[in-house]
């Protein structure tokens, strides 16, 4: 279910999809009759509230009618796909295409099997490598994301809104990827409506040590002696020095201490030089992170 205002209507609009009869999977797109309030003006929360109830109301109504052909003709189903397109596109299909889209975009090994991990590891065995995605609905993503909710993620705990969510994106990549084709071939396609996915709280094993000021300066101190010494290790702790100074400055993570390089930093801008008589700036590229 979704509330959007629609150009040149003075009323909110509502658009979800038929759940049940022979039309199951169609989008129903219908104005509230609620009166539209702009946002940032007095009365716009409550009319979006009012709004919100009267498309429930609309969509009660449009499953009861559906409901009532269903019984009345039993012998007619909804159509394994919608009328007009073509042959089904399979999930499995979905993902070929996402992890094509990621490698002309260039992205890391990394990042490519972690791609691969949600398609292989969760939602073709979750939603079945045959199912036809053209017909997937609300429903079928709300069913996905509980059967996910109760799957042991690291370390035992259930999985995580944020990883659900990430892959509840590679999926819409897909679709997307989908409705390009199609739009080339004068078919209309609408993505299913996406569910509400919150991030959970971090538990306390998720969240790293920090440790008192003093034990940071004792550390720093430490390393200082040893760079001092002299002796043919003096180049690696010199080296262990920079990167622990690096590291508590910048919250650089380790893995990404071992990527840094020279062209990481560039000199600060007049006006940042101004105000904070920092001379150089360490800035990230996309591929460091």
């Amino acid at each position: 279910m979704h509330i959007y205002e629609r150009n040149r209507s003075r009323y909110w609009w509502c658009k979800f999809y038929r759940r049940h009869g022979p039309d199951k999977g169609k989008m129903v797109r219908k104005s509230t009759g609620v009166p539209l309030v702009p946002e940032g003006r007095p009365g716009h929360a409550l009319s979006k509230r009012e709004a919100k109830a009267r498309a429930a109301e609309i969509r009660t109504q449009t499953d009861a009618a559906d409901l009532t052909k269903a019984i009345a003709n039993p012998s007619s189903k909804a159509p394994d796909r919608p009328t007009g397109y073509p042959a089904p596109v399979p999930i499995s299909e979905l993902r070929d295409l996402d992890l094509a889209r990621a490698r002309a975009k260039g992205v890391s090994d990394k990042q490519i099997q972690a791609i691969t991990d949600q398609w292989s590891n969760h939602l073709l065995r979750i939603l079945g490598p045959d199912t036809n995605a053209l017909t997937l609905t609300y429903d079928d993503l709300v069913n996905y994301i509980a059967k996910r909710r109760q799957d042991a993620g690291h370390g035992g705990r259930n999985a995580r809104g944020q990883s659900i969510r990430r892959e509840r994106q590679a999926l819409f990549r897909g679709l997307a990827a989908v409705r390009r084709r199609l739009k080339h071939l004068g078919i209309q396609f609408e993505l299913p409506e996406a569910p509400e996915i919150k991030d959970d709280p971090a538990d306390r094993a998720q969240k790293g040590k920090l440790h008192p000021p003093e034990v940071l300066a004792k550390w720093l101190a430490e390393l200082r002696k040893l760079e001092a010494e002299e002796c043919h290790h003096s180049n690696l702790r010199r080296g262990a020095l920079a990167q622990a100074e690096v590291a508590l400055f910048s919250g650089l993570r380790s893995e990404e201490m071992e990527r840094l390089t020279m062209e990481w930093l560039e000199q600060a801008a007049p006006e940042v030089r101004k105000q904070t008589g920092y001379v150089w700036m360490l800035r990230l590229p996309e591929d460091g992170t």
